[in-house]
């Protein structure tokens, strides 16, 4: 099943996991390609957030919350010649049990930072809770959390330092990094806009603006910055270069990119250059694009997707070959909202056995909401009409609603509800007691590891369904649960691996199995292969799956299935 990544994150075509004894499993990333072949909104936002977190200036918040005039660095080197003014990590027996004074040796805390931030941080909480007034030792541990990454603990720091007396435009603008770090955009536009009249200042202001779908203003931010930081040249122009994709202005971001690559002498802004750079599909009005894939291999046992039919169970090994198309325009689109217009056209065909071949045609409707930066929401209609070996027929026509959350960068949540019903159809005769109304539902939830590896992450999700048929009022029912995972090693390359397991209870004995007993099967499944981009337009891969599925009626629907396919995929505007 072809799936563009433009149209937004919730697949709205898993229903005929449920019809067709299909799973979600990694046939979805398997044809959408590796992360930023095509990347979404949210890729490009964190692209540029990155940049620009990059240039953190811990060290110099450290030193600001160093005493600076005569008498306060006089009293800061007494205190720490004192006997009792030694670190938190001091032991106490080597002081004699004296008090510690009241002014802690802010400059060694600094050095310390610099040498190794975790050591400091250690130190620093003990030192804060000791001293929970002190403003300076606030700003220093938020300075250490920020060296390390840790953006919510540095939020807090930040704040109390700023409660405690420090509220100085350099801590009001390490306040706002922190926050954009914890994808708080708005309220870190708030504390940046409170910060030094700075080149990188600018930088962050229009970091956050972008964030916040405000790409015209943030675009002459980025000018002022470039101006008042030329060194940062570089950066602002690959900032600018994603926020003109941002905006729809493709050639400009083009020509931006061609000029900052040029100034670029560092692999880790280079590489910044090449994400944006990449094919970066449109979702205004009037954008539009394709993919095709055909996919090839051996199938040790073959079977229908639909297990509608009796005596569907695989019983003889074949070639298959599988191609597909899949098409979508955008009828209306702004910053918040899209109206999509989908089409699919999915097929199975067989060397040897034709009466297996399935063709199955997909078209629907799809509105999608952004609440916020966080939230998405959406909903849709479609219909799919399939051919089963010539002469049997299905058509299904559904509504959908799902939600999606990203929570951060690296994590996401998705929930969908699909309500779709179903017409039987074969060799000419309907078959009525196969007809009727499917409910599905579908959380998932995904989780990036970038510190592992380039594009590590995993996906766990959970399906639950329920089918009312209307021949025999039968009420049947399953569900499943699964995880998905990838990796990007080199650039061009992503491992993927994935399985689950599922079960469903047919509770009429006489609905879907001809037997007057009822069906229950269960089934394991599991897939992993390697995915190579060629090029901008082209994906070449391997994958293997496998399937072992069990029934209480085992003659007609228990079997094994070994699958290896080459697949190729070819993607348009």
């Amino acid at each position: 099943m072809l799936e563009s990544p433009n149209l937004g994150r919730l697949t709205f075509n898993q229903n005929r996991a449920d019809q067709f004894s299909r799973f979600p499993d990694m046939d979805r990333w398997e044809e959408r390609g590796p992360t930023g072949a095509d990347p979404n909104v949210s890729a490009i936002r964190a692209e540029l957030r990155q940049l620009y977190l990059a240039t953190v200036q811990s060290a110099q918040l450290a030193a600001d919350a160093v005493p600076s005039t005569q008498g306060a660095r006089q009293n800061d080197q007494r205190a720490q010649a004192t006997l009792g003014i030694q670190l938190a990590s001091a032991d106490p027996a080597r002081v004699g049990g004296r008090q510690r004074a009241q002014t802690p040796p802010y400059g060694e805390l600094a050095t310390l930072l610099g040498r190794d931030p975790q050591d400091a941080i250690d130190e620093l909480d003990q030192l804060t809770e000791a001293n929970p007034d002190d403003g300076r030792l606030w700003q220093l541990l938020g300075a250490a959390q920020l060296s390390v990454e840790d953006y919510g603990q540095a939020v807090g720091a930040l704040r109390l330092a700023i409660e405690h007396g420090r509220d100085k435009p350099v801590v009001r603008q390490a306040l706002g990094d922190a926050l954009l770090g914890v994808n708080k955009p708005g309220a870190a536009l708030d504390q940046l806009r409170q910060g030094p009249d700075s080149g990188r200042n600018r930088l962050g202001q229009a970091t956050a603006l972008i964030r916040l779908e405000r790409v015209n203003e943030a675009l002459p931010l980025l000018d002022e910055a470039e101006k008042l930081a030329p060194e940062l040249e570089a950066r602002v122009r690959a900032v600018r270069a994603g926020a003109l994709k941002l905006a729809d202005r493709q050639q400009e971001a083009e020509e931006e990119i061609a000029r900052g690559r040029s100034l670029a002498r560092d692999r880790e802004l280079l590489d910044s250059y090449d994400r944006i750079a990449r094919p970066y599909p449109s979702r205004g009005t009037g954008s539009w694009g394709f993919s095709a894939s055909l996919n090839a291999g051996y199938n040790d046992n073959v079977a229908l997707r639909s297990d509608s039919a009796p005596g569907s169970a695989a019983d003889k090994a074949d070639y298959l070959f599988e191609p597909a198309f899949s098409g979508w325009g955008v009828l209306f689109g702004n910053q918040t909202t899209r109206v999509v217009a989908y089409g699919n056209v999915d097929s199975r065909l067989h060397a040897e056995r034709e009466g297996l071949n399935e063709v199955f045609t997909d078209l629907g409707l799809r509105v999608e909401h952004d609440l916020d930066e966080s939230w998405q929401v959406s909903a849709g209609v479609g219909a799919e009409y399939g051919n089963i070996d010539g002469d049997s027929y299905v058509f299904t026509t559904r509504a959908e609603v799902g939600v999606h959350w990203q929570q951060t960068d690296w994590s996401e949540t998705s929930l969908s509800y699909t309500l779709s019903h179903r017409d039987f159809m074969f060799e000419t005769v309907p078959e009525e007691d196969r007809d009727g109304l499917l409910h599905r539902g579908v959380l998932s939830q995904t989780l990036r590891f970038p510190e592992l590896a380039e594009g590590a992450q995993v996906s766990p999700y959970v399906s639950l369904s329920r089918e009312q048929t209307e021949g025999a009022s039968a009420e049947n029912h399953g569900w499943g649960v699964g995880l998905d995972g990838r990796i990007r090693p080199l650039d061009k390359l992503t491992l993927f691996a994935g399985g689950g397991y599922r079960t469903y209870n047919y509770d009429n004995p006489s609905v879907r199995t001809n037997f007057d007993l009822e069906r229950e099967d269960e089934t394991w499944h599991a897939s992993a292969g390697v995915r190579y981009r060629a090029t901008d337009w082209a994906t070449v891969g391997v994958r293997y799956s496998y399937l072992d599925k069990d029934s209480n009626i085992p003659s007609s629907f228990s079997y094994e299935q070994n699958m290896i396919l080459a697949t190729l995929t070819l993607r348009g505007p």
